[in-house]
């Protein structure tokens, strides 16, 4: 990363990015963190070692079993489910 217009940076200092830049290798490995903290927050269960595959089950009180299944590679995801109503409250709370 270089500074903007004429500034230089002097010869051992770096520069310290604060925020997460789409594009930055960084990045990614940033919105993984804060996409999987919040899936755990929402009780989903993680169910690889890599943290891409997460699960959610909850059953109704007529005994029927929801299941939202969610697999994540860098800033895309694929959404598995047999329940739409539940699909609908998990992507209002996304």
């Amino acid at each position: 990363m270089n500074l903007p217009g004429r500034y230089k940076l002097p010869p051992g200092k770096a520069l310290e990015c604060k925020k997460m830049l789409y594009g930055l290798k960084q990045c990614a490995f940033g919105w993984h963190e804060i996409i999987s903290g919040w899936l755990l927050e929402h009780s989903f269960e993680n169910l690889d070692t890599d943290g891409v595959t997460f699960k959610k089950e909850t059953t109704k009180l007529d005994g029927t079993v929801s299941k939202i299944l969610l697999t994540i590679h860098v800033d895309d995801a694929i959404v598995a489910t047999n329940d739409d109503e539940y699909y609908q409250k998990f992507m209002d709370k996304l």
